[in-house]
């Protein structure tokens, strides 16, 4: 949208986020933005940029923690649209500070108009709870979502941590274990960890869920940005495929055989020259999920989710990895240590989530699991409005 060599601060009238006055015209939003600022350490000094009217401010809370085998909530989410004028310092950036072991993720926000509170922990099989997200009700296009919450977890099972809250909507729960040896995944920006009754490790959520196990089966796939993942199957070798994405198919599940082989395929998928944060706030990514390893005892590695894909499910070695959340995306889980969650993602049994992800419950088989990454503060615009 072009305005010439018109004023455009008259256009503003130094509303800074609240209604323009009566009779004056009304700035109309980009149809997508096509820039963006990713903030993750609190500040006081961001200026508008030249030629810049307005800017959506999207606000990520921090994933919680996990004490034991229940995994933490993700943090909640906040986005509004304010008006600016070129050269204008932004009021105060707050970031949610990572949580530590056995706390809460810290709270979010820009200045007093959007907030985003952090997670909560997981206590033993206690899950915790996504935190939410309050826009000022001047700010324009306003969009509020919840993290969601760690996996619930019956004779202590273990469970993956929840999802952010995103332009998706609410965050994906980790999955729910309801046997003492089950390892769930982690959840995405939109679907949930896979479920696990038994000895099967799940796929972590992307936009769609990771796949379950409902016996002592092979590892699931990653929930992709088209469709879930694949459940484990009745063979011990062959693990899941991961789901499929919008522009590319699902990981291949790995066999097993005794040689060692049998690593999960990873998720694909292209930002097609557009920064994967202009894609989420625009709804686009296109990625899959990743396959689950075979199972086995071997050392076999899950394979990776896409832009918006979840992580395939490890297999039931002590040694063997789930695969890592893509842009979005929660990691799977396993026995042992885990690959951490994507942006936005839950960790899985064994993984600690990222930023605005929850941390996965249990202490896994080798080490000690990470803990989950802070929240975040997100600026957009697009020069000429």
């Amino acid at each position: 949208m072009s305005f010439g060599n018109e004023n455009r601060s008259a256009l503003n009238k130094g509303t800074y986020g609240t209604p323009l006055p009566p009779n004056q015209q009304t700035l109309v939003a980009p149809t997508r933005w096509t820039n963006y600022k990713f903030i993750t350490a609190t500040t006081s000094s961001e200026r508008v940029p030249l030629n810049v009217y307005q800017m959506g401010i999207a606000v990520v809370g921090a994933g919680g923690s996990a004490d034991g085998a229940a995994g933490g909530g993700g943090g909640g989410f906040g986005y509004g649209i304010i008006d600016v004028i070129p050269g204008q310092i932004l009021s105060t950036i707050t970031v949610g500070a990572a949580a530590t072991f056995g706390t809460d993720g810290g709270t979010s926000s820009y200045g007093t108009l959007i907030t985003a509170t952090g997670g909560t922990t997981g206590a033993t099989t206690t899950r915790g709870i996504g935190g939410t997200g309050t826009v000022s009700a001047s700010l324009r296009g306003a969009l509020t979502a919840s993290g969601g919450n760690g996996g619930v977890s019956t004779s202590s099972g273990n469970t993956g941590g929840g999802g952010a809250g995103s332009f998706y909507g609410n965050g994906g729960n980790g999955g729910a274990a309801g046997a003492s040896n089950a390892y769930t995944g982690g959840g995405g920006i939109g679907g949930n960890g896979g479920a696990s009754t038994s000895l099967g490790r799940t796929g972590g959520g992307g936009v769609f869920d990771g796949g379950s196990a409902t016996a002592a089966t092979s590892p699931s796939g990653g929930g992709g940005t088209a469709g879930s993942g694949s459940n484990g199957s009745a063979s011990t070798t062959v693990g899941g495929a991961g789901g499929a994405g919008l522009g590319a198919p699902g990981g291949a599940g790995g066999i097993y055989t005794v040689a060692g082989t049998g690593s999960g395929g990873s998720g694909s998928g292209s930002s097609d020259g557009v920064a994967l944060f202009l894609q989420f706030a625009s709804k686009t990514l296109n990625g899959s999920g990743g396959g689950a390893s075979g199972s086995g005892n071997s050392s076999l590695s899950a394979g990776a989710g896409g832009p918006g894909g979840g992580g395939g499910g490890g297999s039931n070695g002590t040694d063997n990895w789930g695969g890592a959340g893509g842009f979005g995306g929660g990691s799977g889980g396993t026995a042992g240590l885990g690959n951490r969650g994507g942006i936005f993602g839950g960790g899985g049994v064994g993984s600690g989530g990222g930023i605005g992800g929850g941390k996965g419950g249990g202490q896994g088989i080798v080490g000690t699991v990470p803990e989950s990454l802070g929240g975040c503060v997100i600026l957009y615009w697009a020069e000429g409005y």
